[in-house]
């Protein structure tokens, strides 16, 4: 229920974004104190899901604000001194612990450099395959969640798919099992996301197709489908 509740307002936001914000700054206007500047802390410069929302279970950062346990404080960060964080406006926040969270930059599965015959291999000349495999690349799958859900949602998808796939190859006789992606496809980027994090990374990142196989699905329950189908004769893999 909740995995189709998150898709069905996540279409919501693609199609109707205005809207969304509304209801979205509504929401929040509604479980806080009357007078809270809302639009200052609630209000980023793009529209519900172009980036990932920040789910609230049960209002509790709600109750911590009114409480007076937790407060908001929106600027950019000038550097870090002694004693905690000095903001472009002047002011300090002192701290004990700082959680560094933003100006990130995505690597593609850690930074591990990958190497076949001694060539190290190029990301971002690779095509995913259903998500989880990369072109030309032989006996290796990864995992990339959704970002208009929960992350852990496909993850899962993939790691049952993954065992299947190793079972299938083991009764099989195979060892190797390597994707070949067609010429007549066009490429984009791996994730249509507008987080800073991603847009950075892209360049170094492999990409997609434009049609089922060599696409980066974001759709949790036609993912179902493609991961429980068990039948791995396909084209697209190759098998020794």
């Amino acid at each position: 229920m909740n995995a189709k509740l998150t898709i069905t307002f996540w279409k919501i936001c693609q199609k109707y974004p205005r809207f969304s914000k509304k209801l979205l700054m509504a929401h929040v206007k509604r479980n806080l104190p009357p007078g809270y500047p809302v639009h200052v802390h609630f209000n980023p410069p793009y529209n519900p899901w172009d980036q990932r929302l920040c789910t609230v279970p049960d209002g509790d950062l709600f109750y911590a604000i009114k409480s007076g346990k937790a407060d908001i404080i929106t600027d950019r960060i000038k550097k870090f001194t002694k004693y905690g964080i000095l903001l472009e406006s002047g002011k300090e926040l002192s701290a004990d612990v700082i959680i560094v969270a933003t100006g990130l930059n995505i690597q593609f599965i850690g930074g591990v450099r990958l190497k076949i015959d001694g060539q190290e291999i190029a990301f971002n000349e690779c095509v995913v395959y259903k998500g989880f495999m990369l072109s030309g690349v032989p006996n290796f799958a990864f995992a990339v969640g959704y970002t208009n859900s929960s992350w852990t949602l496909k993850v899962c998808l993939i790691s049952k798919y993954l065992c299947n796939l190793l079972e299938y190859m083991d009764n099989k006789g195979y060892r190797v099992c390597k994707p070949r992606w067609p010429d007549d496809i066009s490429l984009r980027p791996l994730l249509d996301f507008g987080a800073g994090y991603v847009k950075r990374s892209l360049h170094e990142m492999p990409r997609q197709g434009d049609k089922f196989p060599w696409t980066m699905s974001m759709d949790y329950f036609k993912d179902i489908k493609v991961y429980k189908n068990k039948n791995f004769n396909d084209d697209a893999l190759i098998f020794e």
